[in-house]
């Protein structure tokens, strides 16, 4: 048998031999290698790839930074403590704050100026503005800088289910009650249009990740999809029996999932309107739904006071979490599909989930009465949640 050449290549996968002393080394076949090896179901080949990884520069180093989502939380852990030695690279820097996030999050600010309970929150992607609505329709913007907050008394006729702020920050959208869409400046309150379409209550509303779609989610048992910039209505969606409460899109926008009162959450293709897949298995309404960063996992938050993880490319539900006491108002994924936030409006604190270990990393303690609203910004270093004590909370890591 031939032997192994005693010189690697750029890229080949070493073993046996540590810094440049490489004489009992084997050569197996480089990066390529590494990745068969994550893939390998036997976890000590899946730890030695990441450790081997690292004699590869960048490249490598890239590899152990995915490990920070791999779907075991082994690995995840085993690729955090081999990137501590090299926090010194900028992107290792950022990937290891995001990843040990909700082990960090505290409350930084509390935000009071609503007189009744807070009903739904978002975040503008830039971190700067918060917006919220109460159970009294007055929406609020909040600067995060100075606490300075710009009021809209009467924003809609009913109260105010939803909110959502345009990727690039220059729209608000809410929705409401009233069965109105409204479309408001995102630095100024001013408000810019008015969508009408829709028969009953709109509870759910986010924009497409191209900016260019609004979808909303109604209890008209429809979702609709507007092109923003002149308000045409695009599609209806049909296809659940009964109020559509959540919805959520694919940071690639061309997936939605939408849950709704029937029990169900549905996955289409957002492009073509198509409904590609129901999921079943809710005792009772759903009434929160996230994508994770990679679309990859599907989470939903119901009444019968679960959240449940699906695998979105197959539909299989992957574990149940079941501490909840009461229904599931929110529920956001985090960065490296690590952890999962739940709140709800009977309960004071916030839930944060190992997503692949189906165990509780911890609660987040601050409001004083339930949390009707939750949201994460995109790098998983903030959290905003909205209280039935009529406070805006930021968590962040300090």
């Amino acid at each position: 048998m031939p032997t192994p050449p005693k010189n690697p290549k750029e890229g080949d996968l070493v073993l046996g031999g540590q810094g440049s002393a490489l004489s009992s080394a084997l050569v197996l076949g480089g990066l390529e290698a590494i990745r068969q090896q994550l893939a390998s179901p036997i976890r000590k080949h899946q730890i030695a790839a990441l450790t081997q990884a690292l004699h590869y520069g960048e490249a490598g180093l890239d590899l152990v930074v995915e490990g920070l989502c791999h779907e075991s939380w082994q690995v995840q852990e085993i690729a955090s403590h081999l990137l501590e030695d090299h926090r010194a690279n900028p992107k290792v820097n950022i990937a290891l704050r995001t990843y040990h996030a909700p082990e960090l999050l505290t409350c930084l600010q509390t935000f009071e100026g609503h007189e009744v309970p807070v009903t739904t929150v978002a975040l503008r992607a830039d971190g700067c503005v918060i917006a919220s609505a109460d159970a009294d329709r007055t929406l609020c913007l909040w600067n995060v800088a100075d606490r300075a907050c710009t009021r809209i008394p009467s924003a809609h006729d009913y109260r105010i289910q939803g909110l959502a702020f345009s990727p690039d920050g220059a729209l608000l959208a809410s929705c409401s009650e009233d069965a109105t869409i409204k479309l408001w400046d995102g630095e100024t309150g001013e408000l810019q249009g008015v969508l009408e379409g829709h028969g009953y209550t709109v509870y759910g509303i986010t924009f497409a990740a191209n900016g260019e779609w609004l979808v909303s989610g109604s209890h008209d048992c429809t979702i609709k999809v507007w092109r923003v910039r002149d308000g045409n209505l695009l599609q209806t969606l049909t296809g659940h029996r009964s109020g559509v409460n959540a919805i959520a899109v694919s940071q690639d926008g061309q997936t939605l999932v939408s849950g709704s009162d029937d029990r169900t959450v549905k996955l289409w293709h957002l492009p073509t309107g198509r409904l590609q897949r129901t999921f079943t298995g809710n005792a009772d309404a759903v009434t929160s739904v996230a994508l994770s960063p990679d679309g990859q996992t599907l989470v939903s938050g119901g009444m019968d006071r679960t959240v449940r993880v699906w695998a979105l490319p197959t539909g299989s539900l992957l574990r149940i979490f079941r501490q909840h006491t009461d229904g599931v108002s929110g529920v956001v994924v985090g960065p490296y599909r690590r952890v999962v936030a739940s709140s709800g409006p009977y309960s004071s604190t916030i839930k944060l989930w190992r997503l692949n270990s189906m165990s509780l990393l911890r609660c987040l303690v601050g409001h004083e009465d339930g949390v009707n609203a939750i949201t994460l910004s995109e790098d998983g270093l903030t959290l905003v949640s909205g209280g039935v004590d009529a406070t805006v909370k930021l968590w962040g890591c300090p």
